[in-house]
């Protein structure tokens, strides 16, 4: 089981230079977990990529039905005042340290492409590249 944050799931349903790698590590750990925020900020990501003509509308409506039956059932609560002092004590976003929250409450590591999180949260967060090469 791993967490993964929003732009995994980005690469891992949006054709791009990441695609690949991302793919791979899912092939290693297929068990991708995420907090409901996901939602939030991958229908921004849609929104995104339509407005400036790198989707069509009926292909992100597509890839959003996909993403939703894909996740939907990997959700996991976050607790937000954890998140809220994360937030404040490693100085991200408190849509990033939901992410670092449940994989903490989990017991398990969070794959991002972040490097700002790779690096401050360096036990805990992992790269697609480090999943494919450790297990």
């Amino acid at each position: 089981m791993i967490v993964v944050d929003a732009n995994i799931i980005v690469y891992s349903l949006i054709e791009g230079d990441r695609t690949e790698v991302v793919l791979k590590a899912r092939d290693r750990d297929p068990d991708w977990v995420v907090p409901g925020l996901w939602r939030h900020e991958f229908l921004n990501v849609l929104s995104t990529f339509t407005r400036k003509r790198m989707l069509e509308l009926s292909q992100a409506e597509d890839i959003w039905k996909n993403a939703v039956r894909m996740f939907h059932k990997n959700e996991h609560p976050v607790d937000y005042l954890s998140a809220l002092r994360v937030s404040f004590e490693s100085n991200i976003s408190a849509y990033d340290a939901q992410y670092i929250v449940l994989a903490k409450s989990l017991g398990v590591r969070c794959m991002t492409e972040d490097s700002a999180l790779l690096r401050k949260f360096s036990g805990l967060t992992t790269s697609a590249e480090e999943v494919i090469r450790k297990r």
